[in-house]
């Protein structure tokens, strides 16, 4: 009997080890939603102002990554950093949506898919333009912690030409309620 319960206590013990690693899909879903958030809120946190503040080239350039990724840099992994770093994202979301407070108005997830709503208000507040965008976000455990892996928009041509869809509503629609 001792020996069947020692047995039992080591096969508990092994199974909170591999149980305690894995992340839920709310804790998946909670750090999607975080990432979306920072990549597609216009500005988000000031970044794009606070790195254009410096008026030297390369003091700007040096900003950037402590600037944007600061806070989310440790919650993903070294490959899609890289690759963010080197498609310039979300420093070119930023670049293009300025003066404009675009921001996620809704988030869906499906798997490792997701979509996403982005709105952008009239000056007045009194409209509301959104665009949906589609794509792939895949999360790791890596060091025992959740990040983000893979970060793909399904269709990058059709998500940059919605935004300028977006920015030339809100244009418009300014022009006509004043």
């Amino acid at each position: 009997m001792k020996k069947f319960r020692g047995f039992l206590v080591i096969c508990l013990c092994i199974l909170a080890v591999c149980l305690g690693g894995c992340a839920s899909k709310e804790e998946k879903n909670a750090l999607k939603q975080e990432f979306l958030e920072w990549m597609f809120t216009a500005d988000y946190d000031n970044r794009f102002d606070e790195v254009m503040a410096h008026e030297d080239l390369s003091t700007a350039t040096q900003k950037v990554d402590e600037v944007y990724y600061d806070g989310m840099k440790d919650k993903m992994t070294d490959k899609l950093y890289k690759k963010l770093v080197k498609n310039r994202m979300p420093w070119s979301f930023d670049e293009k949506a300025t003066g404009n407070e675009i921001f996620v108005s809704g988030v869906k997830f499906s798997g490792e898919n997701f979509t996403v709503g982005l709105g952008l208000y009239s000056d007045d507040k009194s409209a509301m333009e959104v665009h949906y965008f589609s794509g792939v976000l895949t999360t790791v455990e890596e060091d025992s912690k959740l990040k983000i892996d893979e970060f793909k928009l399904n269709d990058e041509a059709e998500f940059w030409k919605g935004i300028k869809e977006m920015i030339a509503w809100k244009e418009e629609h300014s022009n006509h309620t004043k």
